[in-house]
């Protein structure tokens, strides 16, 4: 969602390299403030630079995959804590895969060292919190996990029709022991959504400042019913929750949690016509029994260029949302496209965005206008207008990145480039 709550623009370049199992990456990255310039507290880090390298590397030796991430980057802020940061995460795993099911050991080490500048160690990080820190701390922690899943079907008939229905349970085991990690700065970790993403992940929380300890499971179910002569997954449902064997105790912002159980999720979508699919997920609290988020849409794409979504999300005393979306032709050559995000809650529009294009040939004309409200509740306009050339090049300034965001399933319209012809314009 959005561009509704964007704060910064950022201003980046990148140079990367991939050859077989090796990549590597160049970035700097800085921000150009949407809020007020005189309250920089406000303003993310700044990456000038940050140095990526990996090594992943399938099946080595026959049995093993084998991977390797580091990075180098460098924190700089005009308010904040400045310094480096050195990551390296290797890991090794060992899948044992047949037709019923899998089983994944994985074995890993995250080591980290800061070099702070001594100068700003006084000043907040990221959190806007001022802590003592400690200029040259390290840390290195091994983290274990155990992936296991078996696969059950069954013929199925839904609608008349013949299906295979799939039930797959899944087991999720990870432990990463206890480090203090309280002396060291936070440039940009945070707390993502809980969804079926992160309840898998190795880590409560993102970026590579603090790695979270743990002694969990985590118990997943699936089901899926398959067209049994296309292949093609038409309804699929899941669930999953988290166990603590032990409580964490690395936190960010908030506490770190001490329920025995996570929240509870679950998921139900798929492709119920050619035309019509569907989706809706559930977060639900059981040490409080209340909802905590829930989102429901559908799309309607009976072919490309035509299209519309709508959903609806909820997230308790925070978010009421009424999103609409989609592209459709109206005319030979012409097409409009257009997003409406409303917040019941605050009984406001948020994001309006309206285009137009047309279609001629070899050329292609397009006109969009964006308007939504940023997180200082301001108003910001945009006004896009190209002309794009087939084969040649394009006039003016591109939308394409900003309807692809906004619409889901946005399908770009191209010129023809067939026999193209400098006379035909």
């Amino acid at each position: 969602m959005a561009v509704t709550s964007k704060t910064t623009l950022p201003r980046e370049g990148a140079l990367n390299y991939g050859n077989g199992p090796w990549s590597a990456g160049l970035k700097i990255q800085r921000y150009q403030i949407l809020q007020d310039p005189n309250n920089p507290i406000v303003a993310p880090y700044e990456r000038a630079p940050q140095f990526t390298a990996a090594y992943n590397k399938l099946n080595l030796l026959g049995w093993a995959d084998t991977r390797a991430a580091a990075e180098y980057v460098t924190f700089d802020h005009s308010s904040k804590v400045r310094g480096k940061r050195f990551m390296l995460n290797p890991s090794i795993s060992v899948p044992f895969t047949r037709a019923y099911g899998h089983l994944t050991p994985k074995l890993g080490l995250h080591y980290t060292q800061y070099n702070l500048d001594k100068q700003s160690t006084n000043l907040p990080d990221a959190t806007g919190t001022t802590r003592t820190y400690d200029a040259s701390a390290t840390r290195a922690l091994p983290i274990f996990s155990l992936d296991g899943g078996l696969s059950f079907e069954r013929q199925a008939n839904l609608f008349g029709q013949a299906l295979t229905q799939t039930l797959e349970p899944r087991l999720y085991y990870l432990y990463v022991p206890y480090k203090d990690q309280s002396r060291m700065p936070i440039f940009d970790s945070g707390e993502p959504d809980f969804n079926f993403a992160q309840i898998f992940s190795e880590n409560r929380f993102t970026g590579g400042d603090r790695i979270s300890d743990a002694n969990q499971a985590t118990l997943a179910l699936t089901s899926r019913f398959i067209e049994s002569e296309t292949g093609q997954e038409r309804l699929r449902a899941s669930v999953a929750q988290r166990y603590f064997f032990r409580a964490p105790r690395v936190a960010l912002t908030s506490a770190a949690p001490t329920d025995k159980i996570s929240d509870f999720l679950a998921s139900i979508g798929g492709q119920i016509t050619p035309a019509w699919s569907a989706d809706a997920a559930w977060q639900y609290d059981p040490n409080t029994s209340h909802t905590e988020r829930y989102n429901v849409g559908t799309r309607y794409n009976p072919a490309p260029g035509k299209l519309a979504n709508l959903t609806y999300r909820f997230n308790r005393n925070t978010l009421r949302q009424v999103d609409l979306s989609g592209q459709w032709p109206v005319a030979p050559r012409w097409q409009v496209m257009g997003r409406w995000n409303y917040s019941i809650q605050d009984k406001k529009t948020l994001e309006t965005l309206g285009g137009i294009e047309y279609l001629e040939g070899c050329w292609a004309v397009r006109v969009v206008a964006h308007r939504f409200q940023t997180a200082t509740q301001k108003t910001t306009n945009a006004l896009f207008l190209q002309l794009e050339l087939s084969g040649l090049s394009s006039l003016g300034t591109n939308p394409l990145n900003t309807l692809k965001q906004n619409i889901g399933g946005f399908t770009q319209s191209k010129p023809q480039t067939e026999d193209l012809n400098l006379d035909d314009f």
